[in-house]
C-alpha cells in the first residue's frame, strides 16, 4: 500500500513541484488549494488515481481539517503533512494595512498549526 500526503498550496509552484515528485514516488496526495480550478488541473498533471484535489483557505482552521478529512475518506489515513501555502505581499510595509497583515499572518503562521 503506498502512502498518502497531502500538501497546502499544491496548485502551483513549489507545492505543485512537491506533489509532482511524491506522486513520481508512489505516493497518492491530496492537492489543497484555496482555488479550485488550481487544484483540479494540478491534478489532471498528476495524475488522477494518484492525486486528489481538496480545497480549502488555510487561515481557516474549519476549512482545513475538513479538507484532510476528504483526503483521508478518499486515500485513507495520512502519512505525511505538508505545510507549503504562503504568501508574500510585495509592498512597502508602510501601506500594508492591518487586514493585509492578519491574512498573511493567519496563513503563513496559523496555516501551519
Amino acid at each position: 500500500m503506498s502512502k498518502v500526503a497531502i500538501i497546502t498550496g499544491a496548485g502551483q509552484g513549489i507545492g505543485f513541484a512537491i506533489a509532482k515528485r511524491l506522486v513520481e514516488d508512489g505516493f497518492r496526495v491530496g492537492v489543497l488549494d484555496y482555488n479550485a480550478e488550481t487544484a483540479e488541473k494540478a491534478v489532471a498533471e498528476l495524475s488522477a488515481d494518484k492525486a486528489f484535489a481538496v480545497v480549502a483557505d488555510v487561515s481557516k482552521q474549519a476549512e482545513v481539517a475538513a479538507a484532510f478529512q476528504k483526503v483521508v475518506d478518499h486515500f485513507g489515513d495520512l502519512n505525511v503533512v505538508v505545510n507549503n501555502a504562503g504568501v508574500a505581499p510585495t509592498k512597502p510595509l508602510d501601506t500594508i494595512t492591518e487586514e493585509q497583515f492578519q491574512l498573511t499572518f493567519n496563513i503563513n503562521v496559523g496555516g501551519v498549526i
